[in-house]
């Protein structure tokens, strides 16, 4: 269930598109800075997304 108050879209929160180019960048062995690029987005924002969802990838978030 999305937070209250929340829109269809978000400059905050990730797309499922988004989520899922940032997650083929790094496995490509792109850069946090090159996805951000792509995603014409934050550095910051992909670096959170990747550390979020390490554990479900099998990591430990201290790869990145």
């Amino acid at each position: 269930m999305p937070p209250p108050g929340f829109s269809a879209y978000s400059p905050r929160y990730l797309s499922f598109a988004e989520r899922d180019e940032v997650a083929l960048g790094h496995a490509g062995g792109d850069s946090v800075r090159e996805i951000a690029r792509r995603l014409e987005g934050s550095p910051s924002t992909v670096s959170r997304e990747l550390r979020r969802n390490a554990g479900a990838r099998g990591g430990t978030g201290k790869e990145i």
